[in-house]
């Protein structure tokens, strides 16, 4: 019965029926704080599980990356590049090792950072809410009790005047009660004083001084930031090595550092090649009309000048031009081009 008259007295305030007899300002402008800092932290700890799979994604994609160069590369002059060869016993850097390299320390890191800056960031967030919780509880159980008596002595006290207000006596039953309500009283006051005290004391610990538990968070995610720089930085030396023997190669195939992409779309009007002079001399050389000549030239002159793509010499571009043009002594209408 107790605890139901609580509960019922309980509601009452919540519903506005009556109002709370203790108040406590200063406890709940820190739980106004309280659930700032707690909404605050679900912030960051969001923030720092969204920034540890960006950088798991970086490195996995990198090395998606790697992967798909190794296999574009391979049996062609980029193929030392891209990976270490088997018949390659010279030590020699390759993108996909340093990339493979970079994932895997990458991947410690990441580790590091999720038990020493995310844990902890959800740790504190954890062990405060359970404080806190717990002081409140305790806190709001005490008012209870305290403002239970206090209303119990108001209205016993109404009793008491309006007996000598009309002239009656006080029985031994009513002073029991008076006397029996009256140490309650005192001693439920006794203990909502100690859970105030502890309440507020919690509260503001938790609220003015959260960046005492901040700063060993603060300080693990600068080193982390400083370490992951620092690592990732002195791994990709090593690829430098890999630029100087792809910047040969441009150089041993006259690849010119304007992409030769970009005169592809004009070369394929007429015969280009990019090899070496050598298997020019294993190419079949079929007779070509003259009047191309002068469009295969300035062809030639155009991929000449931007370094870009080696034609064939001029008397070779002429001669397999017939492989694009039809020859005039052929009707393309009849079956296998007969001549006439």
């Amino acid at each position: 019965m107790v605890a139901s008259s609580r509960m019922i007295e309980r509601f009452a305030e919540l519903t506005g029926i009556s109002n709370p007899i203790s108040r406590a300002d200063d406890i709940d402008r820190a739980k106004i704080n309280y659930h700032i800092l707690q909404s605050n932290l679900q912030v960051l700890i969001s923030c720092l599980k969204e920034h540890k799979q960006n950088v798991s994604s970086v490195a996995k994609s990198r090395l998606k990356i790697a992967r798909q160069l190794k296999i574009l590369s391979k049996d062609t002059p980029l193929a030392e590049c891209s990976a270490i060869q088997e018949s390659n016993t010279e030590s020699r850097n390759c993108y996909f090792n340093i990339t493979d390299a970079l994932d895997k320390r990458s991947i410690s890191l990441i580790n590091k950072f999720r038990v020493y800056i995310i844990d902890y960031t959800v740790e504190w967030k954890k062990i405060m809410k359970e404080q806190v919780t717990e002081s409140l509880a305790s806190f709001e159980k005490a008012r209870l009790e305290y403002d239970h008596y206090q209303r119990k002595m108001v209205h016993i006290q109404k009793t008491t005047d309006s007996l000598e207000m009309n002239g009656k006596p006080i029985d031994s039953i009513l002073q029991q009660k008076i006397v029996r309500n009256e140490g309650k009283l005192e001693v439920t006051q006794e203990v909502y004083s100690l859970a105030y005290d502890r309440t507020a004391r919690l509260l503001k610990e938790v609220t003015e001084r959260s960046w005492k538990d901040l700063h060993p968070l603060f300080l693990k995610l600068a080193q982390f930031d400083y370490t992951y720089a620092a690592e990732q930085a002195c791994i990709s030396k090593d690829l430098n090595e890999v630029i100087l023997v792809l910047q040969k190669i441009s150089r041993a195939n006259g690849i010119s550092k304007t992409p030769r992409i970009e005169n592809l779309i004009d070369a394929y009007k007429s015969i280009f090649f990019t090899g070496s002079t050598r298997d020019l001399e294993h190419s079949e050389k079929t007779p070509s009309p003259e009047p191309h000549k002068t469009e295969s030239r300035d062809i030639e002159d155009d991929f000449t000048k931007d370094n870009a793509l080696v034609l064939y010499q001029k008397e070779a571009i002429v001669e397999n031009t017939s492989m694009l043009v039809p020859r005039r002594d052929v009707d393309p209408t009849e079956p296998g081009g007969a001549e006439s």
